[in-house]
């Protein structure tokens, strides 16, 4: 059962783009398309839902008023600008000298947690371009995290280390 559902496409192509973020805005509902561009988001209570839209290399989209009736689907379907120029961001996250596994690394202000692997790293493809905040939080129910303001630059790669 679902409530939300739709296709998202490359604005210049008009080819579907898969693993894109689409998020219900404060909550923390989020679903990736699939590789036909497709997303389905579960059950939501009736009400106007904001969506944000995202995947690096792409325009964020926010997209406000959209409707979900109770006991209907809604359909929403968009189309996606590529963005600028990007890079990547490598983490690596280590308590005590210690890699962590499983810890959150996101970029703020953009959709999306990825967590690290079994040497406590992982990196993040398709940052856009600029001054960037990139946050580690533990994955243990601490609630302890970090940020570190990095600058990201075309087809560049930006190792970023944290260390609790």
């Amino acid at each position: 059962d679902f409530s939300l559902m739709g296709t998202i496409t490359d604005a210049a192509t008009g080819n579907p783009i898969n693993e894109v973020v689409v998020a219900i805005e404060n909550t923390p509902v989020v679903a990736l398309t699939d590789a036909e561009g497709k997303y389905f988001i579960g059950v939501q209570p009736a009400g106007t839902y904001s969506l944000i839209i995202y995947k690096g290399g792409y325009q964020l989209k926010n997209v406000p008023n959209v409707t979900v009736t109770a006991g209907a689907i809604t359909t929403y379907n968009a189309t996606l600008d590529t963005e600028g120029p990007t890079g990547s961001v490598t983490a690596s996250v280590k308590m005590a000298g210690v890699p962590v596994i499983n810890a959150k690394v996101s970029v703020e202000g953009i959709p999306g947690n990825y967590n690290t692997d079994a040497a406590g790293k992982v990196v993040i493809d398709t940052v856009p371009e600029g001054n960037q905040t990139i946050r580690a939080e533990l994955n243990n129910g601490s609630g302890l995290f970090q940020t570190m303001p990095v600058t990201v630059l075309a087809d560049g790669n930006v190792d970023v280390q944290f260390n609790f």
